[in-house]
């Protein structure tokens, strides 16, 4: 197969190329390679219009080639095939193209069978056409449901496939709501919990807020007769038992009330613990952290309900049992009573450690359960391990419990203590205390001016400020010693430190005129004996300028003699009038 160089202005890149995404580090190595070596192997173009071509197979190299182009303009040529070909043919090429490579990413996979779909392929024949299943098939097209956020991130290899199509199966506008929610602006791995999927799958029988309450959200009602209620229409037989709110942005909002509500009544409550996921991505918890409070991760606790035994259900017992013990009946109502000992053994047990204080009230801060109340078993750096069932271990709970409880307690006392400072602040205003800017100063206005002239002084002149005024900044009453006779001179250490301004960039500020006159009234021989001197210098150095230019002017050349204009002479007519 014959090739020849073609200039690369005459190629035009496939819009419709099913290609979309490039690694930069491997385009910035192709790129080197064909600055020092040239293109190998040969690109495949077809013939388009006007003596131009149709660029088919071979696009990182044209890049690559198009790069060094910009760099050395005498490399505008590259090697290529030239090969008659209808649409469907270029594309059925470029898709086998980008399916051979070993490194083909997922996403690519992906947009490659979209496109086939999109020109007259089904599944199957796609499945044929490159040697995969209908199922691999079918699940590769789904991650072309991703917004454009998600597919950069899985073509970035920030997140496994399973939890790409686990988002796949979302609308767009969930999708960039999970995107804004879990994904940062970092090079981070991405790793999402289902129990976080789930707060947006809108799953009724799940949430977290009362389904039957009216008033949560009036516009709308309760969830019970809506619309957007799947098992009011009953499209599915699951739809009965597992109902799903259609309209994601009115169970998030219920969600969101509801959570608020009861976080106020979580943040009030000293005995209780904050439970959350993985707290890192999750916005509601760092806003609980940042109030004061700790907030425990999936790794520090079990729910109760995660440990609670399963019930034993006779029909499915039964049904295990027939196809174990090849439909024999004998003995399965003597196992099912066994399990059914067993499993109310277990409760018993749960409900004993529940009494000694193992479990402690929690509030749930994220996923699909944010908002309830719950019981949890502390473990891990947190509490104690999940197989401690001896009094001792007891004991040692319930002094960790009564040691977390203190230490909280701490932290409310803390958190008291600024809560009061925020309602008192806006009192501090100028503005609304009219009275007392007038009235005459005390002790009390010495020791606050004192402390506020100290805060704003630069840092070397805090110790001489001290030292003058006799001030031990390490005592909690260090300025309670001052007296009225010091604010004269206080206030003038407190001008002459931060006057002039360090950083002078106009002699005309308001700063440099002030501190003009300051230096005029107290210290003028000082100023007079620098402006004297600054302007000895100041002539010497113009002296100098006007003897340069003196000699510059020598040099340039003579002007020529202005032209003599003639004028027409008046008439003596027009003299006359």
């Amino acid at each position: 197969m014959q090739f020849s160089n073609i200039p690369l202005t005459q190629i035009t890149p496939d819009a419709n190329q099913p290609r979309k995404f490039y690694d930069a580090a491997a385009m910035e190595d192709l790129t080197a390679s064909v600055l020092e070596k040239g293109v190998i192997q040969p690109i495949l173009v077809r013939p388009h219009s006007n003596g131009s071509y149709l660029l088919v197979c071979g696009e990182r190299r044209y890049k690559a080639a198009q790069a060094v182009f910009a760099q050395v303009p005498e490399r505008n040529t590259i090697p290529a095939i030239a090969r008659v070909l209808s649409n469907d043919e270029a594309l059925e090429l470029q898709i086998i193209e980008n399916l051979q490579r070993k490194d083909v990413h997922p996403m690519e996979e992906a947009v490659a069978f979209e496109s086939m779909l999109q020109h007259n392929m089904d599944v199957k024949t796609i499945a044929k056409k490159v040697g995969k299943s209908d199922y691999f098939i079918r699940q590769r097209i789904k991650l072309c449901n991703l917004t454009d956020d998600w597919q950069k991130i899985f073509f970035a290899n920030r997140i496994s496939i399973t939890d790409v199509l686990k988002i796949s199966a979302f609308d767009t506008d969930v999708q960039d709501e999970i995107f804004e929610e879990e994904v940062y602006n970092n090079d981070e791995k991405i790793e999402l919990y289902e129990y976080s999927l789930n707060s947006y799958n809108g799953s009724l029988s799940k949430a977290a807020f009362d389904i039957t309450d009216a008033t949560l959200y009036p516009e709308v009602g309760s969830c019970i007769n809506c619309q957007y209620n799947s098992a009011t229409a009953l499209l599915f037989a699951e739809d009965a038992t597992n109902p799903v709110c259609k309209k994601i942005s009115c169970f998030k909002y219920k969600s969101d009330i509801n959570f608020n509500i009861k976080l106020k009544e979580a943040i009030e409550d000293p005995t209780l613990v904050f439970c959350a996921g993985v707290y890192e991505h999750v916005k509601r918890t760092k806003q609980i952290i940042v109030a004061g409070h700790e907030v425990i991760t999936k790794y520090d606790y079990k729910r109760f309900e995660d440990l609670e035994p399963e019930k034993p259900d006779f029909k499915e017992f039964e049904e295990e049992w027939l196809e174990e013990h090849d439909k024999d009946r004998n003995g399965c109502i003597e196992a099912f009573d066994k399990a059914m000992q067993k499993y109310h053994k277990e409760v018993a047990e749960l409900q004993k450690e529940v009494a000694q204080g193992k479990f402690v009230k929690a509030f749930i801060v994220d996923g699909i359960d944010a908002g309830r109340f719950e019981l949890v078993k502390l473990c891990g750096k947190k509490g104690v391990g999940m197989d401690g069932n001896s009094e001792d271990e007891a004991s040692s709970s319930i002094a960790d419990e009564i040691t977390r409880l203190k230490e909280k307690e701490e932290k409310f006392k803390g958190r008291d203590e600024v809560k009061i400072w925020e309602e008192i602040k806006p009192h501090f205003s100028p503005y609304n205390n009219a009275s007392l800017l007038k009235s005459a100063i005390t002790i009390l206005d010495m020791e606050a001016l004192a402390f506020a002239i100290y805060n704003k002084l630069y840092y070397e002149s805090k110790n001489a400020f001290c030292k003058l005024f006799e001030i031990d900044i390490k005592k909690e009453d260090c300025f309670s010693n001052l007296h009225l006779d010091m604010l004269p001179q206080m206030l003038r250490f407190f001008y002459l430190d931060i006057l002039p301004p360090k950083h002078l960039f106009s002699v005309y500020t308001h700063e440099a005129l002030v501190s003009l006159k300051i230096a005029r009234d107290y210290f003028p021989s000082v100023l007079k004996n620098i402006e004297a001197a600054q302007e000895e210098i100041s002539s010497k150095r113009i002296a100098k300028v006007n003897t340069k230019i003196a000699e510059l002017q020598k040099k340039l050349p003579a002007p020529e003699p202005a032209k003599e204009k003639k004028t027409k002479k008046a008439s003596i007519k027009s003299l006359v009038e």
